[in-house]
């Protein structure tokens, strides 16, 4: 169980760890916020360990609002279920009841958690390399 100051900590920090891995998305793939791509590639998008680490730390320093790059990797490091099941956690902690979660529209935080991957095997590539582990 975590206090109020405990789950409004971690809602933040999850909070920023979505908006940091929305403005990777943009940079690596070079698209807009809907998705879209600012310039169609002259050749194939190939995107290595080196370019994964430049552009989570562009994206960190950019959105992560005090998220800490280890903070990050923690996060990146979670399942999803896990990090569903402490968001629960979370939201426990603040208190919220049926009635709070629908006026703060929580269900927006677990639908971005739950949703389809993008690319199979995407985002455990891009912890790796953040995390300077050597896959093959």
């Amino acid at each position: 169980m975590m206090n109020y100051q405990e789950a409004q900590e971690w809602l933040s920090r999850f909070r920023a760890f979505w908006l940091v891995r929305g403005r990777f998305w943009q940079l690596a793939w070079n698209t807009d916020g809907a998705g879209r791509c600012l310039e169609p590639p002259e050749a194939e998008l190939r995107l290595g360990p080196e370019r994964v680490r430049q552009c989570w730390a562009q994206a960190l320093r950019e959105e992560g609002n005090g998220l800490t790059p280890e903070a990050a990797l923690e996060l990146m490091k979670m399942e999803p279920s896990d990090r569903l099941a402490q968001l629960e956690i979370a939201l426990n902690g603040l208190g919220l009841t049926a009635a709070g979660r629908r006026k703060f529209r929580t269900e927006t935080l677990t639908a971005i958690e739950s949703g389809v991957l993008e690319l199979p095997g995407f985002w455990e590539f891009v912890t790796a390399s953040i995390a300077g582990e050597r896959r093959d």
